[in-house]
């Protein structure tokens, strides 16, 4: 008698309702701590009023990701790189997609040429979106470009992730957005939209426009259309 009990339909109702009141608080909790992240980060950025904000942290290395891509997006990463201070700013890992040689071969090119190849890592992930790929396929590339985002991110724990446009970084900011939503660790993840971008956001600036810690722009045009902007000009 006492097993039926245990093991009757009342009780499997009450052990399912349990699990799903958990499973419930939980997304609940995460959902609230994104809100506050996102909040968090549109405060800070509204409160900069396009204007730089001065790193004031004490000098100690910040481990940097900084994603390449194709079409300049490379050489102006590179620009931006150099104008860095590379005592804190070590060690930087170089991401570009896997079928994107070029761009990595660069990056190594301008570290060799300031002996600095020590203090680098070049790592490549498959591609979001061809150029000229139809949206519906592109849905499944960039699923599967986030699993190995998501791996990335996870084995380097980056502090610092910079983008300026590239499909390939889209899947490895939302990652590095996650995993400190879920308290992997804490990154913060700079947008800068490219030169050519006078009048509107590229795709990319668009989809990360709400997520990342600072988002720059570099034509006074863009930045009077969004205000959660920084306005740098003469960057390289």
């Amino acid at each position: 008698y006492q097993r039926r009990v245990h093991g009757g339909p009342f009780n499997r109702i009450i052990e399912q309702m349990s699990l799903l009141l958990v499973v419930s608080l939980v997304i609940f909790a995460y959902a609230v701590r994104a809100l506050l992240m996102l909040i968090d980060i549109w405060r800070h950025r509204t409160a900069v009023g396009g204007q730089s904000v001065p790193n004031k942290a004490n000098v100690k290395s910040v481990k940097t990701l900084a994603i390449l891509g194709s079409g300049g997006h490379t050489a102006e990463m590179l620009a931006a790189i150099e104008a860095l201070d590379r005592r804190r700013y070590t060690p930087i890992i170089y991401v570009a997609a896997s079928n994107d040689p070029a761009s990595i071969e660069k990056a190594k090119k301008k570290e060799e040429s300031k002996n600095n190849l020590v203090n680098c890592q070049f790592l490549t992930i498959p591609r979001s979106r061809e150029v000229g790929q139809s949206y519906l396929t592109s849905i499944l590339t960039t699923l599967w470009s986030f699993v190995f985002a998501g791996s990335l991110i996870f084995r380097t724990k980056p502090q610092v992730v910079l983008c300026n446009g590239p499909g390939t970084g889209l899947p490895l900011c939302i990652s590095a957005f996650i995993f400190h939503l879920l308290f992997f660790h804490s990154c913060k993840i700079i947008y800068i939209e490219s030169f050519c971008r006078v009048q509107s956001l590229s795709l990319c600036g668009l989809l990360l426009y709400p997520f990342v810690n600072r988002f720059i722009v570099q034509w006074p045009q863009l930045q009077q259309k969004y205000r959660m902007t920084e306005l740098v000009q003469h960057m390289y």
